[in-house]
This record gives structure tokens, sequence and C-alpha cells, in this order.
């Protein structure tokens, strides 16, 4: 992590006034800057510019987007809670982690995905409220997790890669055999790589999901035992999953022949497609 902006201050001055600042030479402003000591140091609690807060806001993006290149690749961690008017203008962000404590609505994600429209990957941690519709800016998405109520209604027009339910108390032995039929079928989620039910205390029983679906075991003749999984979230790890255990089932997509394989643990169902 680097300095962006480094600040000089006296401890032993308790009251502090207007001071005068220059962000390179396209601004100058007035701001005040309250203190609190912690364990590691005097920390900044506040940053209040007297005026001309539109001013200042546009010129710190200015300067964001210089020391973070435009052409480079980012990821932007922000919380749900705070107005979209309100988030810096960065350019160029690719993924996002959004955090909150309250439900996020429809519109306000639409909202956001505009703010930062070169979105690919994006982990949603607040449950969603809202009517998804054709226009919805989470269809743009090639990644996403996201909560299992509103992700479920977007299992069934989702076009893109990979997608990660958690949590997903609605999940049940039949509808992960419905999701894995209709990707045999190819009447879903065409473009698939991944998908993950991460599960919330139910007690999902292999068999159960396969035992009306046509499977197959593994077979070193036929595809890798190790299969490379990567989600492509912000915060999501890739890993290699050994996938030639009892609790691993191959299906094949009937149009195309494309492979994938069925692999459950005790908090997990996966469904991970072949190249």
């Amino acid at each position: 992590m680097r300095n962006l902006i480094k600040i000089k201050e006296n401890p032993k001055q308790r009251r502090r006034g207007l001071v005068n600042w220059n962000l390179r030479d396209n601004l100058k402003f007035e701001a005040r800057i309250r203190l609190k000591l912690s364990n590691g140091g005097w920390e900044c609690l506040s940053f209040i510019v007297k005026k001309d807060m539109n001013a200042f806001s546009a010129a710190l993006h200015e300067y964001l987007n210089l020391i973070f290149k435009q052409t480079e690749s980012k990821y932007l961690i922000a919380s749900a809670d705070i107005p979209v008017q309100e988030l810096p203008i960065i350019k160029n962000i690719k993924s996002s982690l959004l955090f909150g404590k309250t439900p996020l609505e429809l519109k306000e994600l639409d909202a956001f995905l505009k703010l930062y429209p070169n979105h690919d990957s994006l982990f949603i941690g607040p449950k969603i409220i809202g009517q998804l519709t054709d226009e919805s800016e989470i269809l743009k998405l090639k990644n996403i997790q996201i909560s299992p109520q509103f992700g479920w209604n977007l299992l069934e027009v989702f076009t893109g890669r990979n997608i990660r339910l958690s949590e997903a108390e609605v999940i049940t032995e039949a509808k992960i055999t419905e999701i894995i039929r209709k990707w045999m079928a190819s009447e879903k989620l065409q473009n698939l790589e991944s998908l993950e039910f991460r599960f919330y205390m139910q007690n999902i029983l292999p068999e159960n999901v396969v035992e009306s679906l046509e499977t197959e075991r593994f077979n070193p003749a036929v595809r890798p035992q190790v299969y490379h999984y990567d989600p492509k979230l912000v915060y999501i790890m890739p890993e290699d999953i050994n996938l030639s255990g009892d609790n691993c089932y191959d299906v094949i997509r009937e149009s195309d022949g494309k492979r994938a394989t069925l692999y459950f643990d005790s908090q997990s169902f996966k469904l991970l497609v072949w190249n």
C-alpha cells in the first residue's frame, strides 16, 4: 500500500482551525481536520472542506485517475450503504466488492454499474431487492457473487461465465437437479464456466441430486483429475480441486458434448465446466 496524500500534524495542537490546502495546481481550498489518538498513532477522523465540495471531489477524482493509470485494470471495495452520487469517479474499474448492512435496491445497483460501466465481475454482499428486467445492468456481468433469493431469479437469464450464490438457504436438492438438467439440455447457462452454491445448514445428499440424471464417474482417459477453479471474483482465491472422488459426477451437454463435473462437499455444490 502506498500513501497518496501525506499530512504532517502537530499532536500538541488541540484546536485546529481552517488550513489552506493545494490539490495539485488546479484547486485551492480551506479545510479542517479532526484527529484521534490510537495505538498506531494519530488517525484522521474527518476532513471537512469549507466550501465547494463538488469542485474538491472533482479535483480529487482527477488526481486519483492520474495515479491509477486509466489503462490499468482496477478493483473497488465500496459500501452499498453510501449513495452512488458520493462514490469516487474512478475510470476502468473492472471488478468490485460491495458490502453493507442494509438491503441494496436494484435501481441503486444499476446506478453503481452505470457509474463504473467497464465491470465484468462483482461480489455483492447485501441482499438485493427489486424486479429484474431486460434492461438491468446486472445482466451484463460475466462473473458474480450474489444473495440466493435474487440470485435464483438471475440464474434463469444469466449469460455470463461464473456465478456464486452464498448462504443459499433457498436451494434444495430438486432445484440443483433442475439447474443441472437445464444446462445439459442447453436451455440455460450456455456460456457457463462455473456455478457454486454455498449451503446454509442444508443436508444436501449427492445421490438424491443425480439419481434421475445420466452421469459418468471419473475416467483419467477422458478428462484430467484436477480442475483449476477461478470464479474471477474479488476476495475469492483460485484453487485446484481434485475431481476424482466419490463426491464427483460427470454430465454431458447434449448439443455439443461439453463435459461438466458436479462436485459436492459439506458446505457447497459446484458445477465445473471443462474447456
